[in-house]
């Protein structure tokens, strides 16, 4: 009975020892795949939460890898002549068995497929011999060592039982939090601003709350003319500030845009401009910016796009995104098992999902968006925080939740906007005004359903007490054309209906309510007007100019400035500069190359007629100014273009978003 007992414990502990081995292996592969990640720049979200989403699937998959060796090496060399014997085995075979797999994995993926290449078979043949050999020498030292060991009686039962388990446990314990150590006190602002000492001391830093409404119009919410109620709560927050007339976003599609607005640099210069790209580290974001003068910076997104994955969340203690898009997905270990398990399988689709790497579902609405950041403020209200909300329930498909989708109808309740303008009437031939109805419907209909939680969510807050001394900015990354000008959706032109965008601030100890800013801005002031309202210093080599003096005198307009755009896709490239209500629209690259487009806004707000023709004057003066300004961003554009692979996932749901066509 004591014999079947030991036998049976003896088993069971080469199975934990097995695992144990395995999982420190594990998590040594999993920190090269880590610092190989980092190293080639190929991930730049929050680096202390990839460390634990690459290294824990590795140790898991190692805790199993180990389990299998020692089964396998029980199988194949029978039972051990002693438990030394049986280690010096299962260490050489886990060791050359790894090594083979990191191999054949370099080799694999190195030298591209195909795998019955020539240059491939004599890399798995040269894999093959190396860690075969090593593994055997690996063995006979092992084998040696721990004879020599044992007969010095130094490998005692208690050593096997107790001290090597409890050392694997420190060993991978180890692993796992010392580099943690170094990435929360590395992970700090690039820029440190200079706040007033006097505020700091008498606590006097608002708390902040921006809201970003993705794809909303200026011209369909009621401040701005638009006869439909779509945004009550949005109205009272607006009649709160000061309202901006003519705020303009220096791209047409989200990506671009909100780069600039989060860096104050033109897209050509923070080099955010296609679909791949993703921010690069040297810029000094306002969350960074506004981290750095000790605020706690939390944000929440419903647009993949805005997420760690393409760099957004620099800056931020945490961007929370609907789909956590990990620095997993950009392992070897899941690119394999992707490949060789297909695209279901347990380690890149369960694994990630059962220890919260990975989220499954589809962009939340604005209900759970409001939750997500309601329950962060209730955690964090104590002290002052930045808090970011991104709304995306406007963009398209246009399909308001019930009973917002019948909240309108284009037949009993025309969408008239300012000027008595009805944009069924402004559509270009061959479009029906029936079906342009119905989007509209939606889409006003998806905009007051967003209004509506916005509305919750300052009561909730008020409920906190966080909304004294409370400033807010609400605004949108871009537009929507309804065929004004031929086509549907953003990010395919420069015209107003896309880049006139809604801005409301709002901060009562400082600013008056009720005012109108009625010179031009761009979101490419944002970062420096809200700094310069908290005394608080600008990052260099911004671009934006602050209106926070402006703000006082809401009704009082600011000089006319100059104010570009630029928009740049696989297809097609077009840029505009707009001064003193003049706007010239420059086609760069695509179907209409080399066209250009004059329009005078003061009267003609919809840009229905090209001057380009006969006011020859005014558009070679704008050449000119946008002559000067491509060459200062050229000469500004020091940041590195860096591109992040898609996976399919990613893929997939920016190709319903209508962001790959």
């Amino acid at each position: 009975m004591r014999q079947r007992t030991s036998t049976s414990y003896s088993e069971f502990a080469r199975l934990c020892h097995g695992a144990l081995f395995g999982g420190l292996m594990g998590a040594l592969v999993g920190l090269a795949d880590y610092l190989s990640l980092f190293l080639r720049q190929a991930y730049s979200g929050d680096q202390a939460r990839a460390y634990w989403d690459i290294t824990l699937p590795y140790i898991i998959v190692g805790l199993f890898v180990g389990i299998l060796t020692t089964v396998g090496v029980r199988l194949i060399f029978g039972a051990p002549s002693s438990p030394h014997q049986y280690l010096a085995r299962f260490l050489a075979s886990l060791s050359a068995l790894v090594a083979f797999s990191v191999l054949i994995v370099c080799t694999t993926y190195l030298l591209r497929p195909p795998i019955l290449k020539l240059a491939n078979l004599i890399a798995y043949l040269a894999s093959t011999a190396v860690t075969v050999v090593a593994g055997y020498l690996l063995y006979r030292f092992l084998s040696s060592f721990f004879s020599r060991q044992e007969g010095r009686g130094t490998l005692s039962p208690h050593f096997l039982r107790i001290r090597l388990p409890a050392g694997l446990i420190l060993v991978t314990v180890g692993i796992l939090f010392v580099p943690l150590v170094y990435l929360n006190r590395s992970h700090s602002a690039q820029f440190t601003p200079t706040v007033s000492s006097t505020d700091l001391a008498k606590g006097k830093r608002p708390n902040i709350v921006f809201i970003l409404i993705d794809t909303l119009r200026a011209d369909h919410l009621p401040i701005y003319g638009y006869t439909r109620q779509t945004a009550p709560n949005l109205t009272a927050l607006a009649q709160q500030g000061i309202t901006f007339k003519h705020m303009h976003a220096q791209a047409s599609w989200t990506k671009p845009s909100i780069a600039t607005l989060f860096s104050s640099l033109y897209p050509s210069v923070h080099k955010v401009s296609e679909l791949r790209d993703f921010v690069p580290d040297s810029l000094t974001t306002l969350p960074e910016a506004l981290r750095a003068a000790g605020y706690k910076t939390f944000g929440v997104s419903s647009n993949i796009i805005i997420s760690s994955t393409f760099g957004f969340g620099q800056g931020f203690e945490e961007l929370r995104l609907w789909k956590d898009l990990s620095a997993f997905r950009l392992t070897m270990l899941r690119r394999v098992a992707h490949d060789v398990l297909g695209p279901k399988n347990f380690i890149s689709r369960r694994l990630p999902r059962l220890l919260g790497i990975e989220k499954p579902g589809t962009p939340p609405t604005a209900a759970v968006i409001t939750d997500i950041a309601l329950n962060w403020v209730s955690q964090n209200h104590e002290q002052p925080f930045f808090l970011y909300v991104h709304y995306m329930d406007p963009h398209d498909p246009y399909s308001a939740l019930s009973p917002y989708d019948q909240a309108f109808d284009y037949r009993r309740t025309p969408p008239i906007r300012a000027g008595g303008i009805d944009p069924l009437k402004l559509l270009s031939n061959g479009h029906d005004p029936k079906q342009v109805g119905q989007i509209i419907d939606q889409y006003d209909g998806e905009i007051l359903y967003t209004d509506f939680h916005i509305g919750r969510l300052f009561k909730e807050l008020e409920k906190l007490r966080a909304t004294k001394d409370l400033l807010t900015i609400a605004t949108a990354d871009h537009g929507e054309e309804f065929f004004e000008h031929g086509q549907l959706g953003h990010g395919h032109s420069a015209y107003e209906e896309l880049l006139h965008v809604p801005f409301f601030i709002r901060w009562p100890s400082r600013i008056p309510a009720g005012g109108f800013y009625e010179g031009t801005g761009g979101l490419i002031d944002v970062m420096p007007t809200l700094l310069d309202l908290l005394d608080t210093e600008s990052p260099p080599g911004i671009q934006g100019t602050s209106l926070a003096a402006a703000l006082v005198k809401p009704d009082s307009a600011e000089p006319e400035r100059l104010l570009f755009s630029e928009t740049r896709r696989d297809s097609f490239e077009f840029e505009s500069v707009l001064q003193d209500r003049k706007k010239l629209i420059r086609h760069v690259f695509g179907p209409q190359q080399g066209a250009e487009e004059l329009y005078d806004l003061a009267k003609d707000p919809l840009e229905r007629t090209n001057l380009a023709v006969q006011a020859q004057d005014q558009v070679a003066a704008l050449q000119q100014e946008l002559e000067a300004f491509n060459k200062v961003t050229s000469q500004a554009a020091q940041h590195e273009s860096r591109q992040v692979e898609l996976d399919k996932d990613t893929e997939k749901v920016l190709r319903s978003l209508g962001y790959i066509k």
